[in-house]
């Protein structure tokens, strides 16, 4: 008898739902037209200094590369040094001239020195740039250039 009631309480429950209102059917609402995908912005241009062989150049390097236009007098070797506290921010610098980069290297980081053959009257962009992947830029360096 309690299988008999439990079977037609199922029943009623059962039907109880099928008498229940449909659910409506929801649409996706259709997503507004994609804005144009633009480029990332390019990296400022390079600010270019002018300077003379012998000259000491002073600058902060805050994270953009650095250029500095040299004309060599004479033929020889241009000498170039950039020297900076490595330990003022923990940050590394590079410079490059050409398609040439020169890399600090340890242990003592600064400073780093190129040498580069000059012809009279040729002008040679040296450019300071970041050494590394640091944030923590705002450091002041010197730039020595010399004619061997």
């Amino acid at each position: 008898m309690f299988r008999i009631a439990l079977v037609l309480s199922a029943a009623a429950v059962l039907a109880a739902c099928d008498r229940t209102p449909e659910t409506p059917i929801l649409r996706p609402t259709p997503l507004p037209p994609a804005a144009p995908v633009s480029a990332p912005p390019a990296p400022p241009a390079p600010l270019i200094h002018t300077m003379t062989i012998g000259e000491d150049a002073k600058g902060t390097f805050t994270g953009n590369a650095l250029g500095y236009d040299v004309t060599s007098p004479a033929d020889g070797w241009l000498v170039v040094t950039l020297t900076w506290d490595v330990w003022y921010n923990g940050s590394l610098l590079t410079m490059s001239i050409g398609s040439s980069e020169y890399k600090p290297t340890s242990p003592g980081w600064s400073p780093l020195q190129l040498r580069w053959p000059v012809t009279a009257g040729q002008t040679y962009r040296l450019f300071v740039g970041p050494g590394g992947t640091d944030w923590w830029y705002n450091d002041p360096f010197v730039l020595t250039t010399r004619l061997e």
